[in-house]
């Protein structure tokens, strides 16, 4: 793990925390492979997270919509997130060839 975090959190989908209340909130650099075709919106995948994808029109909106996806799919689940790997692990694979990588910070509450 990068970096833990503790910060005030004013409302969690189950309800409001106290006044004063923390919630941890773990983040991690993972690594993020980017395409575009003609026509398309930027699709990404992350390698580490078999099954999470994401796409956005604007690539500035990539990362945001990155962190939500890597969200919906951890949702309610008690399986913790994998330990990220480095670019160069997945950068020579056929089925990354074409596109670009970014790293997007990811942070899940801590359990």
């Amino acid at each position: 793990m990068f970096l833990t975090q503790k910060r005030f959190v004013y409302r969690r989908k189950q309800g409001y925390l106290e006044a004063g209340e923390l919630e941890m909130k773990v983040t991690m650099l993972y690594p993020i492979y980017v395409w575009k075709d003609e026509r398309s919106a930027y699709g990404a995948a992350f390698p580490d997270l078999p099954g999470v994808f994401t796409a956005a029109d604007d690539l500035d909106d990539l990362p945001a919509m990155a962190q939500e996806a890597v969200a919906l799919m951890f949702e309610g689940s008690d399986k913790p997130l994998p330990p990220p790997t480095a670019i160069e692990c997945w950068q020579d694979s056929e089925r990354y060839q074409g596109g670009f990588w970014l790293q997007i910070e990811v942070g899940l509450p801590a359990r």
